[in-house]
């Protein structure tokens, strides 16, 4: 196999079948795909994740909340830990609210603790900042362009194992045709 003809199924053959050309078109094709649009596909699916994360915590206010009841102290946590725990806090139209929030552990009665709310005055998680927000967009844009080479691979191994069954079944004919002609059985 040293002397393996490189791009053989382009160059002018007389053996050459139609499922070879077909083959051959299906794998520049997946090339293409894999070697351009994958990675195009995920950068922009990573520009956009990221700007739209970004885009969300604009809309988030903070806030100053007031721990209604003390936060619990679990048994086997380190400092720094986080629980819920009720907190009262002012919407951006002064209506007072109660409701769950992540605070220190331990945090007592009366404690003020910052929360985050959106133009409705709900409890939201913090705002992620730009480099979790990029970095969340990298790991979805990254995993874009991956299922999009698995995805092009798997289809390019099934245009492959159709033309490779439709050879089989080609020569299959072919030599039971012709089969009789080279062996004594022939009627």
């Amino acid at each position: 196999m040293a002397n393996r003809v490189r791009l053989w199924r382009w160059r002018r053959n007389p053996l050459r079948r139609g499922s070879d050309r077909a083959e051959a078109w299906v794998c520049l094709a997946a090339g293409l795909v894999m070697g351009v649009g994958a990675p195009v596909a995920g950068t922009v699916v990573a520009v956009g994740s990221a700007e739209a994360t970004l885009r969300e915590g604009e809309t988030l206010r903070r806030t100053t909340a007031e721990v209604v009841e003390a936060a619990p102290v679990p048994g086997i946590v380190g400092s720094g830990g986080r629980g819920l725990t009720a907190v009262r806090w002012r919407t951006p139209d002064g209506a007072l609210r109660v409701g769950a929030a992540p605070v220190a552990f331990g945090s007592g009665q009366g404690a003020r603790v910052t929360v985050w709310q959106d133009e409705r005055g709900t409890l939201r998680d913090a705002p992620a900042g730009p480099v979790e927000a990029w970095a969340g967009g990298a790991l979805i844009g990254g995993s874009t362009a991956t299922a999009i080479c698995l995805v092009t691979m798997a289809l390019r191994g099934g245009v492959r194992a159709h033309l490779n069954a439709r050879r089989a079944a080609r020569w299959e004919r072919e030599w039971a045709a012709i089969a009789p002609r080279w062996s004594d059985k022939a009627a």
